[in-house]
């Protein structure tokens, strides 16, 4: 059953996306046009996903925020500056950078909801290796991500905004830390058998 809070997220990314579309359109900015129907296609299938499992509904309401930053950092500028190319710490970082945090964060939390009553009590256990396997399989979706980027590249040419070899690294990189810092999180609500499946 969806409900009022999950209708309402929908409702909310479906304007943000239709606005983003249009936007892109007068920006030309056909990248990140792309990247919104990738966006709305994502969105869909969590919808259907969500109609036979037992997701939280924060998943829904964090992916719909996830979704806003990314388009928002692709399309609003600062000074001229696109918040993607945002400067931190001197120029070694990005804020780009911040959003691959937060979506390795994200993905590895909700990996762990999906997969966690489905996993063997014997295997929970040995956290480690159960912790582990959670961020291997959230780093494979982000390598999911770094795909959509290279087929944007290929199709639309932009380099540019999507960066080179460095910034492909960073990407992976924080996208590590994000997922690290999950499983940190997930630990010490486990530990005071405080459980993040509602």
């Amino acid at each position: 059953m969806t409900t009022p809070t999950v209708k309402r997220t929908a409702l909310f990314t479906y304007t943000y996306l239709i606005c983003f579309v249009v936007f892109g359109l007068w920006q030309q900015n056909y990248e990140f046009i792309f990247y919104s129907f990738i966006i709305l296609s994502f969105l869909i299938a969590t919808l259907l996903v969500y109609r036979h499992v037992e997701l939280s509904s924060w998943i829904i309401v964090s992916l719909s925020f996830f979704g806003l930053l990314h388009l928002a950092a692709g399309n609003v500028r600062i000074n001229g500056i696109r918040l993607y190319e945002l400067a931190i710490n001197g120029g070694r970082y990005h804020f780009d950078n911040i959003v691959h945090f937060f979506g390795g964060l994200l993905v590895t939390l909700i990996l762990f909801n999906l997969l966690y009553p489905f996993i063997d009590e014997r295997v929970q256990r040995r956290y480690i290796i159960f912790y582990g396997l959670v961020i291997l399989m959230a780093l494979g979706v982000g390598s999911i991500n770094e795909l959509v980027e290279f087929i944007a590249y290929l199709t639309f040419g932009v380099l540019v905004r999507v960066g080179d070899y460095y910034n492909n690294s960073l990407d992976i990189v924080f996208n590590t830390l994000g997922s690290i810092v999950a499983v940190v999180i997930i630990h010490l609500f486990s530990r005071r058998r405080v459980t993040l499946i509602e």
